[in-house]
């Protein structure tokens, strides 16, 4: 039986001006990630390559992971430049090469973790997400959960208090894998977290 809870998933129109609400939800809820602040550093491979970038502050409230890679499908290539920002509730997906975003506000996580531990929490919205929790395992000295989903674009995920560390992705055609290489801790600089204002949003 799948866990119930009450959730926002709404769209947003243009609100990269806004600041989102993390710093109130990192003040009542659980944290997010392992760390108060921090940068993880990925390698890409598979049938795409490239690497992407993790900065997270606010207990992991608030985030910013820019994605770079070459995707290798059917014999032909594509690039792909893409920033995912979350700050709260509210989820920001640009295509950086085409100054094109969508923005939208998902309260699930900070619903989870104004009441419950981020591992009931991560265990909540895994098997929401038909995730199984499949074993233990290690990287970077980390103690990581394996989930593996039968359904969707993620094949595997292994996350550490939330922050995941590996993912498998499986699409038609190709997939690959992002696998974190370091992890620092470290304060990010508040631009980071800043939106360009050309961005066309859907």
């Amino acid at each position: 039986m799948k866990p119930l809870f009450t959730f926002l998933l709404i769209p947003l129109f243009s609100l990269f001006q806004q600041d989102g609400n993390s710093e109130t939800i990192n003040k009542k809820a659980s944290p997010r990630f392992p760390m108060i602040s921090g940068t993880v550093h990925y390698v890409i491979k598979g049938d795409a390559s490239g690497s992407a970038r993790l900065v997270f502050d606010r207990n992991g409230w608030r985030s910013a992971e820019n994605r770079s890679l070459v995707i290798k499908r059917y014999g032909i290539e594509s690039k792909e430049n893409r920033l995912e920002l979350v700050n709260g509730d509210n989820l920001y997906q640009v295509n950086l090469d085409k100054s094109s975003g969508k923005a939208t506000t998902d309260n699930k996580w900070s619903s989870l973790l104004r009441n419950k531990d981020i591992d009931t929490s991560v265990s909540i919205m895994m098997e929401y997400k038909n995730g199984e929790l499949n074993r233990m395992d290690t990287l970077l000295g980390k103690p990581c959960q394996v989930w593996t989903f039968t359904k969707g674009n993620i094949s595997e995920i292994w996350l550490w208090q939330g922050l995941a560390l590996r993912t498998i992705k499986k699409m038609p055609g190709f997939s690959y894998e992002q696998v974190a290489e370091k992890i620092e801790e470290n304060v990010p600089e508040e631009n980071t977290f800043i939106l360009a204002e050309d961005i066309t949003w859907q």
